[in-house]
């Protein structure tokens, strides 16, 4: 389960904000744009293939996939849980049980950072 495991460490101690402190610190590196993905576009690298015109953030919101992540920007810019969101969040580290048993440590970055009303949500899609 490793979603279960990534939120454990953003959310196990908690103050007032329902987020620990390397929650906390992730989120305001989110805020900053401090996403360490560049697309590759055959030869090009270019820093995203599409565009989405957020009005709830008030800039355009890059993203990968038109299918499933034009929809799911889509589903959340008109949600009214949704306070803010990003794109690409930063690099974390996680770790999880392999099939084995065996204790696995990778990293990842998100395609989207949710921040509800009541919780933050990294989306991998």
């Amino acid at each position: 389960m490793r979603i279960i495991t990534i939120l454990r460490n953003l959310v196990g101690r908690r103050n007032r904000s329902g987020l620990t402190h390397a929650g906390r610190e992730y989120l305001s590196r989110a805020r900053a744009g401090a996403s360490s993905r560049v697309l590759r576009s055959g030869r090009l690298r270019t820093p995203s293939q599409y565009q989405y015109p957020s009005t709830k953030m008030g800039a355009y919101i890059p993203y990968e996939s038109r299918a499933l992540a034009a929809d799911l920007i889509h589903l959340y810019e008109l949600s009214p849980k949704v306070k803010e969101y990003y794109s690409w969040g930063p690099r974390f580290e996680y770790r999880y049980r392999g099939s084995k048993g065996k204790l696995i440590w990778t990293s990842t970055i998100p395609d989207f950072v949710f921040v509800e009303t009541n919780r933050v949500v990294l989306v991998e899609i």
